[in-house]
């Protein structure tokens, strides 16, 4: 008979079993205590976060309550806002560690059954997490934006807040204002014609500090001066919108508005009305001009003192609005339209400032439109579909929320200038506002559309500019 040490084959196999069984209850063990400890470092990251936060919060309330007192109190909404969010940002983060404490104890319990995780599998959510579920660097950094994207939100709010006494300025002796006139008709007009008939128009003159007389024809600076498209008939209604800029609050300010026949051999005067600047600005009130989109028009019938009979009258809507220096900085333009046989663009900017067009019906013309009050051009950058300008235009217009820039794209060539694309920018309320000259610029980017009523270039969907606004009293 021979003897054996050896252990029966079922006792061996029952031993490795619990063997391994052991192991892996170590290793469970072991990669639980790892988990708990990553899980209490990103505790005290987040506690180290909020706090950093909590000091900024701090400090921002601070400098916040100081403007509000400034501007008249702190706005309730502001007050409400920074509460939800907090409480929305200590949700996310219990959430998150939540769903991260519940999952690796449900691993945990299963870990070393018939369908829990093995060894390999451990090592694969370990490294690469369940989407949606682990609180990574990341999504720290999410949650900062958001708080970031929050803060910018107040600071508008309470700058917003802080400039409506800007927005109903007093009407202060001597300020520069724009005279702005609109919905102009004639009635009345005599016929000038030798044949009869008659081709009027009218020009508003500024800058007079006495009352122009009846039946003067008088002259000024160009940029004194602004006239209506030329009509046919005795009772035309004109489509221009008149903006004299060069306007001072004084009683002794007064402008003239000249009636002249359009002829071939020449322009023939035939009257004339004086008008004080402070009738317009007494209908202002409480003497406030008010930036907002409620406007004091002010609609007035003039008789015209004619040299050659009859008894034309002009009427027309006026406003009074503060006047403002635009600065206007065209900086760098990118993937603009290759429209040569070379694969370039010779391009420059044009910019029309337009009162009452919006965006529906402010259509792209050759020439500046009659309702356009302002406009101005680039030079041209040659071969370039990502030109630098870096130029300034500058315009004198009125401090009208309802102002929009229209920004057209062209091609320039021997054979004549093409336009490529425009964008339209409302200058609102806020833009004009901003007219201390210390504050930063307002920054656009702008992405160029197709122009109604011309074949679209290839690519002028990805052309983009880059420009700023500033504004300032004139």
């Amino acid at each position: 008979m021979v003897c054996s040490d050896a252990e029966p084959e079922g006792d061996k196999t029952v031993v490795g079993i619990a063997e391994e069984s052991s192991k892996s209850a170590e290793d469970l063990e072991l990669l639980l205590t790892t988990k708990e400890s990553e899980v209490d470092a990103l505790n005290a990251k987040l506690k180290e976060t909020r706090h950093l936060l909590q000091k900024t919060e701090t400090k921002e309330v601070t400098a916040e309550s100081k403007v509000q007192n400034e501007a008249g109190g702190v706005p309730l909404a502001a007050a409400i806002g920074v509460g939800v969010f907090l409480l929305a940002l200590g949700a996310i983060i219990g959430i998150f560690i939540g769903k991260k404490m519940q999952k690796e104890s449900e691993q945990g319990l299963h870990g070393t059954g018939e369908e829990g995780l093995e060894g390999e599998e451990w090592e694969d959510w370990d490294e690469e997490g369940e989407e949606g579920q682990e609180l990574k660097p990341s999504d720290v950094m999410a949650l900062v934006k958001v708080q970031a994207a929050f803060r910018g939100w107040k600071s508008r709010l309470v700058r917003t807040r802080a400039r409506k006494q800007d927005k109903g300025r007093k009407l202060e002796p001597g300020m520069a204002i724009v005279l702005c006139f609109k919905d102009i008709k004639l009635s009345g007009v005599p016929n000038v014609n030798l044949l009869g008939g008659v081709d009027p128009f009218l020009e508003f003159q500024g800058g007079f500090t006495k009352e122009p007389k009846d039946g003067q024809e008088t002259s000024v600076a160009e940029n004194q001066s602004r006239k209506t498209e030329i009509e046919v008939g005795n009772s035309p209604s004109f489509q221009t919108d008149i903006a004299l800029t060069k306007i001072v609050n004084k009683p002794d300010q007064w402008i003239n508005i000249l009636l002249r026949d359009s002829g071939t051999a020449g322009d023939t005067f035939v009257g004339n009305v004086g008008v004080p600047v402070s009738r317009f600005c007494a209908a202002l009130p409480k003497g406030v001009i008010n930036f907002e989109e409620k406007k004091t028009i002010t609609e007035t019938i003039l008789d015209i003192k004619s040299l050659v009979g009859g008894s034309p009258s002009v009427s027309f809507k006026a406003e009074v609005f503060e006047a403002l220096k635009f600065t206007f900085r065209i900086g760098e333009g990118n993937t603009f339209p290759q429209v040569d046989q070379f694969g370039s663009i010779d391009s420059f900017i044009e910019l029309r400032a337009c009162r009452t067009a919006t965006k529906k019906v402010f259509e792209y013309k050759a020439d500046a439109d009659l309702k356009c009050i302002w406009s101005a051009k680039t030079a041209v950058i040659n071969d370039s579909i990502n030109p630098v300008f870096n130029q300034e235009l500058s315009g004198t217009l009125p401090g009208d929320p309802g102002l929009q820039l229209q920004v057209i794209l062209w091609d320039n060539s021997l054979t004549g200038n093409t336009p490529i694309a425009h964008c339209f920018v409302d200058l609102n309320s806020d833009v004009c506002g901003k007219v201390d000259g210390t504050l930063p610029p307002n920054s656009y980017q702008i992405k160029f559309q197709r122009i109604p009523g011309h074949n679209p270039v290839e690519g002028y969907d990805k052309a983009k500019l880059d420009f700023t606004v500033q504004t300032q009293r004139a």
